[in-house]
């Protein structure tokens, strides 16, 4: 089953599993506000001149009076500790890179994750012979591989470059390394072109973490003749997260009794001995389900006679403290 949504960016819900769905996004400058994407070249025949505000992005390897180009290219703001949509951690299910190429060549390149910061207003001097230290300056083996080209949109997968990122390592976005020592090198549109559509283009499905508990239903004692019971947890993971309280196993709705099945606080108007046993809730996200510990609904049968045998003596105390210890862990 296929669910689309649009949500600032467009966002799709694909069904992997019963418990796990992937959400995909679809990342270009100016497409529904953002901003974050940076391009450049660094030029070794203009070695002090910037290219970050031109609308195209050149590779090229040195030869036939040529000099290289080293193509650089960032999406930024993508992660969650960026201000993005993906949490850290997450499965990265595919990644998709795609350029608008401009004219045919065949110098090919490699895709490297960067490993240092840079620029827009970089220019080849600033990197000391452009960049070209590998291991220090970008990854290696390339993570994505450009052979001969042709004019016309160009996808490459660059599934590892976004679960390194989504492992941790820093977002430096990519560089361009030329291949062939060749005349024939190649120009794609930045993210400067005036045709939005023609401008880089990030295709990201990800399966992030299921949520975590971290505060747990109490147990509840209520007076026989009935009460109410008030369970309440703390969840927090990524993206919208759902709700479902159990009784005894069993999925709750909300009705006369019971008031907030789909939430994180659950009430319960107690009226009789069914309303008595376990009470428990799951919390759901498209990484999976995460389910408290049980709170358990009881009777106090008269005040301060817990263990109910009609006395109210220093066994009773005894008896709270078991059912806190064995029951409501």
């Amino acid at each position: 089953m296929r669910l689309s949504i649009f949500i600032g960016i467009i966002v799709s819900i694909l069904a992997l599993t019963p418990c796990q769905a992937s959400i995909s996004l679809s990342i270009q400058q100016g497409i529904s506000g953002y901003s974050g994407t940076l391009d450049t070249h660094l030029d070794g025949a203009a070695p002090d001149s910037s290219f970050g505000t031109d609308s195209t992005v050149t590779v090229d390897g040195p030869g036939g009076g040529s000099f290289a180009n080293h193509a650089v290219l960032r999406f930024g703001n993508i992660f969650e500790d960026e201000g993005g949509q993906i949490p850290l951690g997450s499965q990265i299910v595919s990644a998709t890179l795609t350029i608008d190429l401009l004219q045919s060549g065949d110098v090919g390149a490699g895709v490297h994750r960067m490993l240092q910061p840079w620029a827009e207003s970089d220019t080849w001097n600033n990197h000391v012979n452009g960049i070209d230290i590998p291991g220090v300056e970008y990854s290696v083996p390339a993570d994505a591989s450009i052979g001969v080209v042709n004019a016309g949109l160009l996808s490459m997968d660059v599934t590892a470059s976004l679960q390194a990122w989504s492992d941790g390592d820093a977002n430096y976005g990519w560089v361009f390394q030329p291949g062939l020592v060749s005349p024939d090198g190649w120009t794609f549109s930045s993210s400067e072109t005036p045709v939005t559509s023609d401008r880089p283009m990030l295709e990201v499905a990800f399966v992030p973490l299921p949520p975590t508990i971290s505060q747990q239903p109490e147990c509840v004692l209520i007076p026989e003749g009935g009460g109410i019971a008030v369970f309440t947890i703390a969840a927090s993971g990524a993206g919208i997260l759902s709700y479902q309280w159990f009784h005894d196993g069993m999925p709750l709705s909300d009705g006369a009794l019971i008031l907030g099945s789909n939430s994180p606080q659950l009430t319960v108007s107690a009226q009789g001995s069914e309303a008595i046993g376990e009470y428990h809730c799951e919390a759901s996200n498209p990484g999976g389900t995460a389910g408290s510990n049980a709170g358990i609904l009881g009777l106090r049968m008269c005040p301060g006679d817990a263990n109910t045998d009609g006395i109210v003596d220093v066994n009773d105390i005894s008896y709270v403290l078991f059912r806190l210890g064995n029951l409501c862990p």
